[in-house]
């Protein structure tokens, strides 16, 4: 059982599953956002994280072209710091090694900005106002697929960011 179950699973891979937060009340609180920094993180093994596919400097910077290319501000972390909600996105690959090459991973995406407690006058704190995920499993030689999967799902905030922000 336990062959063709293994089988089935890599003759579907990579195989996708999504999910994101409430769309209409997320997408409104990166109205006004004149400009973000991005960092992008790799949390794996020492043999999936030193893959080239998954080079994390390569990644950070397909992801911030993208956004670029969309028209989108992507600012570097000190400048950040003159933006009024100090706003920032947040992509989190991670993933690890099972028996027979198999490789399940999940790519969270979160948008952080300064946000203000109605209950406490003058005070805020830095809080996740936008959120989308992404899991998979893949086979060992096709993790590529990890690194396409994370620079793809920025799709899915652009399309938020500009329908807010037309």
């Amino acid at each position: 059982m336990k062959k063709h179950l293994i089988l089935f699973l890599t003759l579907l891979s990579p195989l996708l599953a999504h999910a994101q937060m409430d769309t209409g009340q997320s997408r409104s609180t990166l109205e006004d956002i004149q400009g973000f920094y991005v960092k992008v993180d790799v949390e794996g093994s020492v043999g999936l994280v030193s893959d080239e596919k998954l080079n994390v400097s390569a990644m950070n910077q397909r992801v911030k072209q993208r956004l670029r290319d969309a028209g989108l501000n992507v600012l570097e972390p000190t400048e950040v710091v003159d933006q009024p909600r100090e706003p920032y996105l947040y992509l989190h690959v991670n993933m690890m090694e099972l028996e027979q090459g198999l490789v399940p991973f999940a790519i969270n995406m979160q948008f952080f900005q300064r946000v203000e407690l109605p209950r406490k006058k003058r005070e805020s704190l830095i809080a996740c106002t936008w959120d989308t995920g992404l899991v998979g499993l893949v086979s060992y030689d096709n993790l590529d697929v990890i690194a396409e999967s994370a620079v793809g799902s920025i799709d899915l905030f652009i399309g938020d960011f500009t329908q807010v922000n037309p």
